[in-house]
């Protein structure tokens, strides 16, 4: 017994030195750095957190449990310094090193747990030029994110006065901002003003972050429980994922959803006629008579006339609510199998208003094929991209495409040979087609064509674009004016810019321009209004830090002049 134990003690030894020699404890010191860094962090010095954190970094890279906390402090730094490059290259690591798709996912600690999801909120807006409207101040970006947090507080606490004021600042801030009618429409819920929510909520169904969808929807629900209107509630009752709204919906509504069960087809032998109405429904009814007239129109065939029946089945809608939206809607399908392309675009614009989201991929489908029969292709192409079910815009591709060809074998015939008239006619073809004349500047350019005669032609092009707002955008403008500026045309590259809406709005996402403006009036020996651009630039940025070397060779330039002068 004792000699068991004797040689037991020393290999339970010998295990113990080799687990501590593959396995080392954490350096002390290291582990204090990061709590050096932590503690410095809070008290606002960040420049002595991101030093203590480098340090902890060093001996920390394989201890994953302490990682996480490290890299976020450490990013939150270089945050707050202003730091975004630094800022969004530790979050990328920390991505790596942990395996981590998603960061709104990551279990923070407590007391910056407010602070990081501000961060990440701002830098993916600061990255999301879409999202934030080409704001790229991080400044304004940052307030917009601290009162939209303040707002939905303010929603919890029901303190709607509190939310108005906060929705005021940020319109202030970024007006097409998609969370401002989210917000309004959750206001207007408070308010028991239930047709208002619905008018803002269903605005921002489709281009919402997924993560307030759940929230869309659920209020959408309610909405349309309290207008008492079931078929919608199902509608957007299905599209709820989060399990405590759908819980807190029963709730409320008192009723347990499930998934619609999938009605077998009618039977071949019955024609549409003799299909017996569905239990509980009415015959005069404005469901039935719709649902029966829906039919009837997409059955029939493209004979050019509208069937009679559907005729007498408009009327009987029209007798029951003439303003309902689903009547718009078969009054334009009804028009389209009639030919008649203009009538159905007039209905169905109408229709598209307050149509209900289960018929409105139909609406963008018919609306595409009447604009493209009556060659209105911008119209067309509008429609199509906002066809929500992939294989109802396959079955439109090959008229896109012909569009599509259309519009660039006309690009690349006004790049050859122009002609303003033709200029002109194709502009009315695509009406709002913001990248058409870039894209006949940027055919134009590349056939190199040098001589006096087409730099007018491509003079008068340019002129004729800025006439109206909707032809062109930034990038026509930048493309403009690199190429009147080597050919040395620089005061109509200054016309350029200075006819442009750009001037006008003063917007930070086209500071390139402003800062362009600025060289261009100094290449024109114009000093002084070289001067005052670059301070405008100075005033909308104050992190272009390519103005300031401007401001100050301008200066010592104006100051020389005035020296030189008698």
């Amino acid at each position: 017994m004792n000699k068991r134990r004797t040689t037991f003690f020393p290999f339970l030894g010998l295990m113990c030195i080799g687990w501590l020699l593959l396995y080392p404890a954490v350096d002390p010191f290291y582990l204090k750095a990061l709590q050096d860094g932590k503690t410095a962090y809070h008290k606002g010095q960040y420049e002595q957190a991101i030093n203590d954190l480098k340090i902890a970094e060093f001996g920390l890279l394989q201890e994953k449990e302490h990682l996480a906390q490290l890299y976020l402090y450490y990013a939150l730094s270089c945050y707050k310094l202003g730091r975004i490059k630094e800022s969004r290259k530790i979050l990328n690591t920390l991505k790596t090193e942990l395996n981590i798709k998603d960061l709104d996912n990551i279990t923070t600690p407590t007391p910056i747990e407010n602070d990081v999801k501000l961060m990440l909120a701002v830098l993916k807006n600061y990255d999301n030029q879409s999202n934030r409207n080409g704001i790229k101040n991080l400044a304004l970006i940052k307030s917009f994110e601290i009162g939209f947090q303040s707002a939905r507080e303010h929603l919890k606490n029901n303190n709607l006065t509190g939310v108005e004021k906060e929705i005021k600042a940020l319109m202030r801030i970024d007006k097409k901002d998609i969370r401002i009618p989210f917000l309004k429409g959750v206001a207007a819920f408070k308010k028991k003003k239930y047709k208002k929510c619905i008018g803002y909520l269903e605005k921002v169904t489709k281009s919402i972050e997924p993560a307030f969808k759940d929230e869309v929807f659920y209020y959408l629900s309610l909405s349309f429980h309290f207008k008492k209107n079931t078929q919608q509630v199902d509608f957007y009752y299905q599209m709820i994922h989060d399990k405590t709204l759908r819980e807190k919906l029963d709730n409320i509504i008192q009723k347990k959803y499930e998934k619609p069960k999938k009605q077998p087809p009618p039977s071949p032998t019955l024609s549409p006629e003799r299909i017996p109405p569905k239990p509980g429904t009415k015959e005069n009814s404005f469901d039935f008579i719709f649902q029966e007239t829906l039919k009837e129109i997409k059955e029939n065939e493209y004979k050019g006339v509208i069937n009679k029946r559907v005729e007498q089945n408009l009327k009987k809608l029209s007798e029951i609510n003439k303003k309902e939206a689903r009547l718009f809607y078969l009054k334009g399908l009804a028009a389209f199998k009639a030919n008649k392309y203009q009538e159905c675009i007039k209905t169905l614009n109408i229709a598209e208003k307050t149509i209900s989201p289960t018929f409105r991929n139909d609406v963008y489908y018919y609306q595409t094929l009447s604009n493209y029969f009556v060659k209105n292709y911008s119209q067309a192409l509008a429609f199509y991209h906002k066809i929500d079910i992939r294989e109802d815009q396959k079955k439109l591709d090959f008229i896109i495409q012909k569009v599509m060809e259309e519009r660039k074998s006309s690009t690349q015939q006004i790049s050859r040979s122009f002609s303003l008239k033709s200029l002109k006619k194709l502009m009315r073809k695509f009406p709002g087609d913001q990248s058409l004349c870039t894209d006949i500047l940027n055919s134009a350019i590349e056939m190199h064509k040098t001589g006096p005669d087409s730099i007018n032609n491509m003079i008068i092009m340019i002129n004729q674009c800025l006439k109206k707002p909707g032809a062109y955008n930034a990038e026509f403008i930048q493309t403009a004016v690199s190429y009147l500026e080597k050919k040395r045309k620089i005061k109509s590259a200054i016309t350029v810019i200075e006819k442009s809406k750009f001037t006008k709005r003063l917007e930070p996402g086209h500071i390139d321009i402003y800062y362009k403006l600025g060289q261009l009036y100094l290449e024109n020996r114009d000093l002084k209004k070289a001067l005052k651009q670059m301070k405008r630039v100075k005033n909308m940025r104050n992190d272009y830090k390519k103005v300031d070397y401007m401001i100050l060779k301008i200066k010592y330039l104006i100051k020389n002049k005035t020296r030189r002068q008698p």
